[in-house]
């Protein structure tokens, strides 16, 4: 393994996985650890939340979907092997927490040069992948996950649970951005409904 900044050796040979095979059917699957490079890494995950897209691609309501996948695009975990390009531009190295942002983009067209990452054309998003492209490891409902170039990660620190992690990822990054697209600012009166 080129440049990788963590041995693999506490790392099983066989990663185990909910995968959904087809609308409606989720099996447990076993994948072949992946070999790491340079730009890319491997997480142990610790808490994949469930958002409201997950239900809808278990029951085949998403038609852009292609089976099967790994559910999970809100993830926190550990880095358990980084490439050493991926260390340095991420800045982690081999036991960092984390949370993953769901989408993953090429990082050199003018959307994400712009910063503007989630319209980028080329995006991909974990838990949305099929797990038959190698390596197949793209959803947080498995041990491990695969870091792609082009993820973008967040430092947790030790004292934020799991739980609050995954919520931080997830409902709060969302409420959030769905905030400040619909014009809302400091002192507006607003409905919060749902």
């Amino acid at each position: 393994m080129p440049d990788v900044t963590a041995p693999l050796g506490a790392v099983p040979r066989d990663i185990r996985a909910a995968v959904v095979d087809s609308p409606g059917v989720m099996s447990m699957r076993t994948f072949p650890l992946p070999e790491i490079g340079s730009d890319e890494g491997l997480l142990k995950v610790s808490a994949a939340g469930v958002c409201g897209t997950d239900p809808k691609i278990l029951h085949g309501k998403v038609l852009e979907i292609e089976y099967p996948l790994i559910l999970g695009h809100e993830n926190v975990g550990r880095i358990a092997v980084v490439g050493g390009r991926a260390a340095k531009l991420w800045g982690v190295k081999a036991g960092d927490r984390v949370a993953v942002e769901s989408h993953v983009a090429c990082g050199t067209c003018l959307d994400c040069l712009q910063g503007e990452y989630r319209t980028c054309r080329q995006t991909t998003s974990y838990g949305h992948t099929s797990a038959d492209t190698a390596p197949h490891l793209f959803g947080g409902l498995a041990q491990y996950m695969h870091l792609r170039r082009g993820s973008i990660l967040y430092p947790i620190p030790d004292e934020v649970t799991n739980e609050e992690a995954v919520i931080g990822v997830s409902a709060l990054a969302n409420g959030i951005e769905w905030t400040g697209l619909g014009g809302v600012t400091l002192g507006d009166v607003v409905v919060v409904q749902g």
